[in-house]
């Protein structure tokens, strides 16, 4: 049963992990909007569309934006209770850092354990619907964007040029239309004073009614040479054309096609696909091993043979044959070594790229673990950090949160690059961030239950002269 000490800690904690998540959330988000706003823009993306995918962007970034706000939180709590004594009255009634701790220790397992189980099921679904989404909405072609004294293009067999357009975004003055539906270049020519251009109900197609112009199209018939074309000029009121713009809807692509996908999986899935591409290899190997056996002819060893020849002459039954024969004997030996070096070559390639798949499949396998233990292990370094720098409020906690983070953050980053490169292993490489700030954690944690200070020089030099004394 949770004492009031308890549910003040958790109280005190909750405001500030739920705001500081939410900043970081929104940082993350935007860091990725700023990277991809090229591909956004200028493409009259639906509201819908961008709700969507938003959302599984979102989902996509919580998993990142959890350490970062329980450690800006923790540093916040613990350094405003310091700040304001309370956490000096706290310890002379008795209650140590640890047990001051221990609600929120909880807490943060508990939070650490929905990370896991988040990215284990959720995360990968986000993954897939937010990247298929992504890659549809950057192969859309750019809405239609007419503007002023410049040919657009982006409409399948027609170039427009408009003079003037009305701020209203419909009307257009001083028209020029080059139509290529007949694929014969510009030989159909439209100018029109005023023009309105509307979009249908079903918004397949784009409605552009044109006053007062003329057209000009040249007539081709067989025989006659370019010089000697009829020529058409026609005089209208008024004239409507009609244009697709099936090109420029949202074309969704395939999810299927990207369900293999490392960050799209689950652990089980993930433990199925190293199965699978290590049973494939298995058979690889044993396939291309009887190809080249079955080309080698075996021979009885002569050591073990009565009669001890001691003369050998290894071209003697070459020299035997015809010329012919020799020839193909030869150019068989050759393709049959050709055939397989190809073999070979062959299996050490789908080797790399089968170890590059391995590679790729456990180091998102350690990832759903290590982003979760970050959680941990962040709040082991924030809530003592908090409670020695005695600092409450959105200043120093955000700063030394941020540092902590960044280092986490590149020491994850290279890491993972390292793994990649096969510099370090999987597990050493995924977990090299964790191994450096447990200690970092673990020795904080020690200071703050110990009220030693942190930042005082003479303390660690009298710890070194203490232990070369011992050592002497």
């Amino acid at each position: 049963m949770l004492k009031k000490l308890d549910k003040f800690i958790i109280k005190s904690f909750i405001g500030p992990f739920t705001a500081t998540f939410l900043v970081a959330l929104f940082i993350l988000i935007m860091q990725f909007v700023w990277k991809y706003v090229d591909d956004f823009a200028g493409k009259g993306i639906e509201s819908k569309i961008l709700v969507e995918f938003f959302v599984y962007l979102t989902a996509g970034m919580v998993p990142l934006a959890l350490p970062l706000g329980i450690m800006v939180a923790s540093i916040m709590l613990f350094g405003n209770l310091a700040e304001r004594y309370e956490l000096a009255a706290m310890k002379a009634s008795g209650i140590s850092i640890q047990r001051i701790m221990l609600p929120l220790i909880f807490l943060t397992a508990s939070i650490s354990f929905g990370a896991f189980l988040y990215s284990n099921y959720v995360l990968p679904i986000a993954n897939l619907k937010s990247y298929a989404l992504l890659y549809s909405i950057t192969e859309q072609k750019p809405a239609v964007n007419l503007k002023e004294g410049i040919f657009f293009n982006g409409i399948e067999n027609f170039s427009i040029r408009v003079g003037k357009r009305d701020k209203n975004g419909i009307d257009l003055y001083d028209l020029m239309i080059y139509n290529h539906l007949e694929h014969r270049g510009t030989d159909k020519v439209i100018y029109a004073q005023k023009g309105m251009m509307t979009v249908t109900d079903s918004g397949h197609y784009m409605r552009l009614t044109l006053h007062n112009g003329y057209s000009y199209e040249e007539v081709h018939q067989e025989g006659k040479s370019n010089l000697n074309m009829p020529f058409i000029r026609n005089k209208f009121k008024l004239q409507e054309l009609k244009m697709d713009l099936s090109a420029f809807k949202l074309k969704r692509v395939n999810e299927n096609d990207y369900k293999d996908n490392a960050s799209m999986l689950n652990l089980r899935q993930l433990d199925e696909q190293l199965d699978t591409i290590k049973l494939t290899a298995k058979k690889n190997h044993a396939t291309i091993l009887t190809q080249i056996n079955n080309s080698i002819a075996y021979f009885p060893d002569s050591a073990f043979s009565k009669a001890v020849i001691k003369d050998i002459n290894p071209t003697a039954w070459l020299e035997r044959r015809s010329k012919d024969e020799k020839l193909r004997i030869i150019d068989g030996a050759l393709n049959l070594a050709r055939n397989n070096k190809s073999a070979i070559d062959f299996l050490k390639q789908s080797d790399e790229s089968e170890y590059e798949q391995i590679i790729r499949y456990k180091i998102e396998w350690h990832k759903k673990i290590t982003l979760a233990v970050a959680c941990l292990i962040l709040f082991f370094i924030g809530a003592p950090l908090g409670s020695i720098i005695k600092k409450g409020g959105l200043g120093m906690p955000m700063v030394v949160s941020v540092l902590f983070f960044v280092v986490f953050h590149v020491l994850g980053v290279a890491g993972e690059k390292m793994a990649k490169e096969a510099t370090l292993t999987v597990f050493g490489g995924m977990w090299l961030a964790t191994g450096i700030l447990l200690p970092i954690g673990i020795f904080l944690t020690y200071k703050a239950t110990t009220d030693s200070a942190l930042f005082n020089a003479d303390s660690y030099v009298n710890f070194f002269k203490k232990l070369f004394v011992k050592n002497k």
